[in-house]
């Protein structure tokens, strides 16, 4: 009973901090900005499919039907959608943890707030994990939102010109962008928040560079060039290694660092 009521007021504790953070966010300009960013990339996705499938449809007339959808298949879900899928799950968590998590961090370093939640019953770890809940929170529901606006537009546009349903996102495509995205980009997001905590805005920025840009530019080229397949369950599997390996580089931090290290932080 003890326990549980611990576990229970730990709870409570992190959705404190959770709670905190996302009206920190609310509250910034920045992030109605975002939100805008992101819609206007869902409608200009739904832009690209109309006309992509427009040049689909003009060079393929005269084929029967299932030849036409295997081409759209091929053409509109291998080029666009799946790959447009991918991005939008992706993105938020690297303009979001960029324009926030490190700049509330060091704000809060700055005024005193952090020394003041960590001489409450606060542990290091349950304010780690509120703020990478609150973080974590808001970009995988901007890019599961923005990913259902594409899917659900861009299959719209299809069924709307072949008067017939057409699939357009394999299943290994919808696992990795709406599973393993968040998975792996919510271990960078929690490094980089803990590096923050226990040290300053300078360390955390560059894992933050490694992997959000190498992300960014890596994926596009190797797409390109053929390297990888976001379509393809081996490509599922690279990225859930990937995942498990930052998340065991933010436990392994996380168990070495200690309150003190981020008090000493935030007076240098």
């Amino acid at each position: 009973m003890q326990a549980m009521t611990s576990r229970s007021a730990a709870a409570r504790r992190v959705a404190a901090v959770c709670g905190r953070e996302l009206g920190e966010m609310r509250k910034s300009p920045a992030f109605t900005a975002l939100v805008a960013v992101f819609g206007a990339l869902a409608v200009g996705i739904s832009v690209g499919t109309g006309l992509l499938l427009r040049s689909v449809l003009r060079h393929t007339a005269g084929l029967d039907a299932p030849a036409i959808d295997e081409i759209v298949r091929g053409v509109v879900s291998g080029l666009l959608v799946e790959n447009s899928l991918y991005a939008v799950t992706m993105l938020p968590y690297s303009l979001i943890v960029w324009v926030f998590a490190t700049a509330l961090v060091m704000r809060e370093k700055l005024t005193g707030n952090l020394e003041t939640l960590l001489a409450t019953p606060l542990d290091l770890s349950e304010i780690w994990l509120g703020k990478t809940l609150a973080f974590a929170a808001v970009s995988t529901g901007t890019g599961w939102l923005c990913g259902a606006l594409v899917l659900v537009s861009a299959h719209a546009i299809v069924a709307a010109a072949l008067s017939r349903f057409v699939l357009l996102v394999s299943a290994p495509a919808a696992v990795a962008a709406g599973l393993l995205n968040p998975l792996f980009f919510s271990g960078m997001c929690a490094l980089i928040i803990l590096i923050a905590l226990v040290k300053d805005a300078d360390a955390s920025l560059l894992p933050s560079f490694l992997i959000g840009m190498g992300a960014m530019i890596g994926l596009p080229v190797a797409i390109g060039t053929g390297a990888i397949a976001i379509g393809s369950w081996v490509f599922c599997l690279y990225q859930l290694c990937a995942a498990g390996a930052l998340w065991l580089a933010v436990i392994v931090l996380l168990l070495r660092s200690k309150k003190e290290r981020v008090v000493l932080s935030a007076r240098q």
